[in-house]
């Protein structure tokens, strides 16, 4: 096994909190931004286990950071999620908790929740 499919398989193993924690690395490190990983190759067991707990989620955010550029990333992440501008951004960000997103696949929520949690910011899945 070569040293790729050695860091492959080592990426597919992490959870949610390992994930996150390596997005903050690569960003404050590697000063790399957009980190974003698909979802691994499931087997058919797995897809009904899935498909028997909730699919789709709609994503709150419920806290943001009192550091500025923490802040400022969590308004960056608003901005691209919901593609308004960034005082818009900024703006409903001071209103909390507000709905960010509705009816995300549990994946793209977690990875999210990832996202945001590097920016001390804290959203809630309902």
């Amino acid at each position: 096994m070569n040293n790729i499919e050695k860091l492959a398989d080592a990426l597919a193993s992490l959870t949610p909190a390992e994930l996150s924690e390596l997005i903050k690395v690569l960003k404050d490190k590697y000063h790399l931004v957009a980190v974003t990983f698909a979802p691994p190759k499931v087997e058919a067991a797995e897809v009904i286990a899935v498909e028997e707990k909730k699919t789709a989620f709609r994503i709150d955010l419920v806290k943001t950071s009192d550091v500025t550029t923490e802040r400022l990333g969590a308004v960056k992440i608003v901005n691209r999620i919901m593609n308004i501008g960034l005082k818009a951004a900024n703006d409903l960000t001071k209103t909390l908790p507000v709905t960010i997103i509705d009816n995300i696949p549990t994946i793209e929520a977690e990875a999210l929740k990832a996202e945001f949690a590097v920016f001390n910011a804290e959203i809630k899945l309902n």
